[in-house]
């Protein structure tokens, strides 16, 4: 029988917002226009578990983490005890690094991938409105990331390991020419029992069904 854990984060409007801490079977979608602080509060998130000697995983596809912003996070002094992180940029890539990592490490207590946004194809601009457009094609919506959120969802409920995923706002042009905003593909929302929408000022807890808290 698999007991559904929660871990407390100590950071209060987002124990507040999880219902008391990060639980077991959750899969977290945190997602937030480009600089709104999504890689920021998913290290704080980190530096905040691995305080209480519990083990994060952090995959990091975008490559904008540094060792200096690590120390400055206060997570270097939990390197390779309580914290371990790593690069990936293609599909296959995180694949098997989160599948070592997961068989590797005993009692993870957060995985965490940063950002899904990072596998996506680059947006171009459209030149009259200067705006950057994801085309519907764009790996953003793929196969084979489908398959990775699904295989890891999967893999994480068995093995009672919370995952949270970092998205970003993508503008898009659906078929009747409209540009809209997305919270991202499509199996990220129905893969998500709890969405975290970020922006400067607030953050808003949503069910993927759209019930707001």
């Amino acid at each position: 029988m698999i007991i559904d854990k929660v871990i407390n984060t100590n950071i209060m409007i987002l124990d507040l917002l999880l219902g008391g801490g990060i639980h077991s079977s959750d899969t977290i979608q945190l997602v937030g226009d480009q600089s709104s602080g999504k890689t920021i509060i998913s290290l704080q998130i980190a530096n905040k578990i691995c305080i209480q000697k519990l083990k994060v995983l952090y995959i990091d596809t975008e490559s904008r983490i540094n060792e200096q912003l690590l120390t400055k996070m206060g997570l270097t002094q939990y390197m390779g005890k309580y914290f371990y992180y790593d690069r990936a940029f293609e599909f296959e890539e995180i694949d098997n690094k989160l599948s070592n990592y997961i068989d590797k490490i005993d009692d993870l207590s957060l995985i965490i991938i940063d950002s899904l946004g990072g596998l996506s194809n680059d947006c171009f601009l459209d030149k009259k409105s200067k705006v950057k457009i994801t085309t519907s094609n764009s790996a953003y919506d793929s196969i084979p990331l489908g398959r990775l959120v699904k295989k890891y969802k999967s893999i994480c409920s068995q093995r009672n390991i919370p995952l949270m995923v970092i998205n970003q706002h993508r503008n898009k042009i659906i078929s009747s020419g409209t540009l809209t905003t997305r919270l991202g593909p499509k199996i990220i929302d129905y893969s998500s029992n709890v969405i975290i929408r970020i922006n400067s000022t607030i953050a808003i807890k949503e069910h993927p069904l759209n019930k707001s808290f």
